[in-house]
């Protein structure tokens, strides 16, 4: 007997963290859940893969990959202010593949644009500042993308054909 789980519900599993969980179950859940949303999204039709969070970054990395669909990263923090010293290593080098992989990248404050800038040498096309909670202007970037990649609209890609 095979049993089947939603996306919702596997979420939801992977986020029952005990309170003492270690960045190694962190590690974990993030490599579990690429493999299932991998797996998920084989054989769907997506337009574009949104990553709102660096725990995602590697599964969207994955499905990317697999797909070649445009890969747009929302980054509120860096690995080096974020992580312990018992993990910055694993989480800087996930952050620098996915950014380097994506096609574009959306800052959460222009503190971030700075420090991505600053750190990851992002060109401009390829980064824009956008809230996390700014909803509308997230989903007009993503309608804007799946309407240049569906042919709709003309022309490169980039942060300029968004404002």
């Amino acid at each position: 007997m095979r049993v089947h789980a939603t996306l919702t519900q596997e979420l939801a599993a992977l986020g029952r963290n005990p309170p003492s969980a270690t960045a190694a179950d962190l590690n974990f859940q993030v490599i579990q859940y690429a493999r299932f949303a991998t797996s998920w999204a084989s054989g769907r039709q997506f337009a574009v893969i949104y990553a709102v969070d660096w725990p995602t970054w590697l599964a969207a990395m994955e499905i990317r990959q697999l797909t070649g669909w445009p890969l747009v990263l929302h980054v509120h923090s860096l690995a080096q202010e974020r992580a312990t010293a018992a993990e910055t290593g694993w989480a800087v080098a996930l952050e620098r593949l996915a950014l380097r992989r994506a096609d574009l990248v959306l800052a959460s404050t222009a503190e971030v644009a700075g420090l991505l800038t600053e750190r990851y040498q992002l060109p401009p096309e390829r980064l824009q500042t956008i809230a996390v909670s700014n909803t509308a202007a997230i989903n007009e970037l993503l309608l804007h993308i799946e309407q240049h990649r569906s042919g709709r609209l003309a022309g490169p890609l980039t942060t300029s054909s968004f404002q």
